[in-house]
């Protein structure tokens, strides 16, 4: 017994050492809650330390306390219910330290979590996020290099730009979703993102999303651009900023590029000076923004003289190759716990397409009319976007948002702004060519050599959409720790699509050319989701469901009764769309159910681990559904649509690790894996009675994708002043084929498309991106070593990236001219690119100025766009080539000036802030 009772002392006394020696390692956060205004205690708080399962709730008093905090930088979140959520950023803790804090709440009007009140620092470290997310303030966007939204995402991780359009995590150009103050800017003809051109100093935020996306975002399945501009506030504001590349010196080589910004932003005039003076007063604040955006170049490559827009009196805006003009106006109500946001945005774009695609037509430089662009088409791009934006709390807990919109799209591409009815056929007749056939003596007359000499080219297209939206959403704090969100999406569109190819063979039958399609439908879609964020000590849970839906045009209702109106689709067709549709209203449907799930949990104090799965999906696009299907006859066009096409789907899932190093160290790893199937595909129709060269083709769902990868982000404060951001990915596509129209494109050169799983065209194995910022405050002077003093508010900008080479299929015989069997299979030479920014500010009275120096490509890296299979690099004079490059005297040579990406380019601007 004696030595029993000994060794329970023993073990207690060893329990209670342990317990003593882990609290001196640890740290303790406490502390006292009071209302700002009142000064009284608030009670029931909720004080939680980001990342952790650690937390506490203010007694009657106040009073907080959490100990147990092992040494590091902690996140302090405090939140209560009527008012604002504060957030303490960087609180350090070392071992047996004591932290106090002094926390003063403010109350506010708007439902729980509508605003958030941060102290210290940004931070890096973002635990509760269950997907990958990037966001970008304005500040980080004012410094970055960038044109236009699509150059900032190219330096996200997981993103890249192929062919001059963004795919993320390997998915299709069509898979991404643009947002801009809660409307979404999309073709739905061709799935592209007309209209969504917009200057990237007017965004306030951009949210970059490319895996585990939320109930509340449909529509897409690789990634969401969610962009909120900026408003006006109680102060004016404005800036104008100039930007030009022609410097004056004709050795430096330019695109003739220029760049006009205004923005102007503040109490709204009328509401704030005019109406009080006739003792009208409105209630809340009245604010206004507005920005006017114009970016003009001829480009790198080969121009016309003069651009012919759709309409006369978009003339004035043709003055080059590039004409990229953006206006945005927004007016903004606020009073109590209402905001009514009145937005505005139109642009216009007129160039000839050498960086944007019509469709599926991926024309880019029109290599073959390089002697006659002057009739080339033009392309006139206009989006214009209108909405009403609503956001009521109706109590502490429980908020609506609402969005009432319109967006209308037009393309219309046509030369020198003829009708179709008056183009002329094109020729090739120039040089003559008298080549003599030895030893007959034999001469036979050329007179072709692969460009176009007269005439016009040989397509005209016109397709608009007027698209309305209704999109209720409401989000209630149901209790502590669940938070409901609910909504309706609902569009209803109205479409019309006009296409003729060689218009000069119109004929008898009501033929408009050679190939030629017409309709106008009105479809129209939407969605029903709910969701829910479940919040632990540290855990988060998002968990929802969604359930997307279609309904078609009355097209869609005449194939079914009507044999005449589409002759090719046979008995059993008809009879399976009616089986895999539901009937509302006279019309047929298909709907879409898609689960999603997202957790974040922490293992250590700086380590968070998150999952999440989700089922993605989007409709069709149109032309997959209604291309040609008012044709009476066949042959008229050899590509028709299929209105029993399902949804196309990507089932995905990531796996990551966000550690904290510190409060100004950060490292994401995430691993992510994508099926994605039902994709459209032309396949060739067999129908009785008709001859093979004129059998159709026709959409159906049958071509699938694999993606999968692993994200490397880190970033770095060294100071106040001085920061690095590296990304880095590693991914690998594969699939069956990389367009609709594949099997199409095949037929055209007599091969056969192929049955098994192949790299894409846009896959990129491998990208590693760098960004390095450096700025001086604009009231300090700072020391280099202490010893050397740099210049006031100056900013240097540094962003490097090195990224695998474009993907081609390799010639593996060259006397034979033999292909390998599997396409894509090889990479063109890994580039690299250096771009630098250089702004210096200067302060008159109230107003500021920055100066600013930017080289883009600086070293002038020659980045291949068109692979030479035997090569496998872009074409330099004396490479060897295919000899079906040159067997022909109407080979195009291989000299395409678009075979290399843009060349280096430096542009000089001042920026007037006021």
């Amino acid at each position: 017994m004696i030595l029993q009772s000994r060794l329970i002392k023993i073990i207690t006394a060893s329990i209670l050492m342990t317990i003593i020696l882990l609290s001196a390692e640890t740290g303790v956060i406490k502390g006292q809650i009071f209302d700002k205004k009142t000064g009284e205690p608030v009670v029931g708080a909720n004080i939680i330390v980001k990342g952790t399962y650690k937390g506490a709730a203010s007694d009657s008093e106040g009073n907080f306390y959490i100990s147990g905090l092992q040494p590091g930088d902690y996140d302090l979140k405090i939140n209560m219910m009527g008012y604002k959520i504060k957030l303490f950023t960087g609180i350090k803790v070392t071992a047996d330290s004591t932290i106090n804090l002094n926390i003063q709440m403010e109350t506010t009007t708007l439902a729980f979590g509508q605003e958030v009140v941060v102290v210290g620092k940004k931070p890096l470290f973002e635990p509760e996020l269950t997907s990958s997310l990037q966001r970008i303030s304005s500040s980080s966007i004012e410094n970055s290099i960038a044109k236009s939204i699509d150059d900032l995402l190219e330096k996200q991780p997981g993103v890249v730009k192929v062919d001059n359009e963004i795919h993320i995590r390997g998915g299709r150009a069509d898979e991404n979703l643009y947002i801009i103050d809660g409307v979404s800017i999309k073709d739905p003809l061709s799935g592209k993102n007309y209209g969504v051109f917009l200057s990237p100093d007017v965004i306030e935020e951009l949210e970059v999303i490319t895996g585990g996306f939320n109930a509340e975002y449909g529509q897409a399945m690789s990634g969401i651009i969610d962009v909120k501009t900026k408003e006006g506030g109680q102060k004016y504001k404005g800036s104008v900023s100039l930007k030009t590349d022609h410097l004056g010196m004709e050795k430096v080589e330019n695109f003739n590029t220029d760049a006009i910004e205004m923005s102007l932003g503040g109490p709204e005039p009328i509401s704030n000076k005019l109406l009080p003076l006739a003792d009208i007063n409105i209630p809340g604040s009245l604010t206004f923004f507005g920005n006017a955006y114009m970016y003009l170049s001829d480009t790198y490559l080969p121009h016309s003289e003069k651009l012919k827009p759709a309409l006369e009196k978009y003339e004035p805006f043709a003055l080059r190759q590039e004409n990229n003009w953006s206006g945005l106006f927004k007016l903004t109500w606020k009073h109590r716990s209402t905001k009514i946001s009145g937005i505005l945005k139109r642009s216009l774009q007129i160039n000839q397409g050498y960086f944007q695609s019509i469709a599926n037509t991926r024309t880019y430089f029109p290599y073959a009319y390089m002697k006659m662009l002057d009739n080339y088409n033009t392309i006139t791009w206009e989006g214009i976007r209108s909405n009403i934006k609503l956001t009521h709390s109706f109590n502490e807990k429980t908020f609506i948002e609402a969005n009432l919109g319109r967006v209308f799209i037009n393309v219309h591409s046509a030369v020198q702004g003829k009708y179709f009815n008056e183009y002329n056929i094109t020729n090739d007749i120039e040089p003559i060519q008298y080549l003599v056939d030895y030893p007959d003596g034999d001469i036979t007359v050329w007179t072709r050599d692969g460009f176009y000499d007269t005439g016009d080219a040989n397509n005209w297209h016109d397709h608009y959409s007027e698209t309305w939206i209704l999109e209720p959403e409401l989000t209630s704090q149901i209790t502590h720790r669940h938070r409901l969100k609910a909504g309706i999406k609902a569009k209803f569109t109205d479409m019309q699509v006009i296409n003729i190819d060689d218009p000069w063979l119109k004929g008898a039958n009501n033929s408009f050319g050679g190939s030629w399609d017409i309709y106008r439908v009105n479809p129209a879609a939407g969605a029903f989701y709910i969701q829910d964020k479940i919040v632990y000590e540290g855990m988060i849970i998002n968990m929802g469901i969604r359930l997307d839906y279609m309904i078609l045009g009355d097209i869609a209702t005449k194939l079914i009764t009507n044999h005449d109106y589409a002759p090719h689709l046979s008995p059993e067709f008809r009879k399976d769309f009616k089986k895999n549709t539901f009937s509302i209203l006279g019309r047929r449907g298909k709907a879409h159910l898609s689960p999603r799930l997202g957790i974040s949990h922490p293992l250590t104090d700086n380590d968070v681990l998150f999952f999440s799965y989700g089922h993605f999906s989007q409709r069709p696009n149109y032309q997959y559904i209604y291309a040609g299907l008012n044709k009476t006859r066949l042959g008229a066009s050899p590509l028709l649509g299929n209105p029993d096409l399902n949804p196309s789907t990507t089932v995905a899932y990531e796996i990551g690790i966000r550690h904290k190093f510190s409060e100004d160290q950060v490292i994401n790893i995430t691993a992510f894996y994508k099926d994605l199937f039902d994709y459209a595909t032309s396949e060739q129709l067999t129908i009785k009675g008709v001859s093979g060269q004129k059998q159709p083709f026709m959409y159906f769902n049958m071509d699938y994708a694999r993606s999968r990868g692993l994200e490397v982000y880190m970033q770095r404060r060294f100071s106040r002043y001085f920061s690095v951001r590296l990304n880095g990915t590693y991914s690998m596509v594969t699939g069956k084929s990389s367009s609709p129209n594949e099997a199409l494109q095949k037929v055209a050169v007599n091969k056969e498309k192929s049955l098994g799983e192949n790299f894409m065209s846009w896959d990129v194995p491998l990208r590693i991106s760098a960004d390095f910022n450096f700025i001086t405050p604009r009231n300090k002077i700072l020391k280099f070593m202490n010893v050397i003093p740099l210049p006031k508010d100056f900013g240097c900008h540094i962003h490097w990236e090195i990224s695998s080479g474009k993907r081609y299929t390799p010639m593996i015989d060259l006397e034979l001219e033999k292909y390998a069997e599997t396409p894509y299979t090889e990479l063109s030479p890994a580039w690299q690119r250096w771009d630098v920014k250089f702004t210096k500010g200067f302060s008159i009275n109230n107003i500021t100025f920055d100066i600013f120096c930017q080289f883009e490509n600086i070293l002038n890296a020659k980045i291949a766009r068109r692979i030479n299979p035997v090569t496998g690099e872009a074409y330099e004079p004396g490479d060897p080539i295919p000899r079906s490059w040159t067997d022909d005297l109407t080979d195009l040579p291989p000299t395409d000036p678009s075979r290399y990406r843009e060349p280096r380019n430096i542009i000089l601007g001042v920026k007037l802030h006021f």
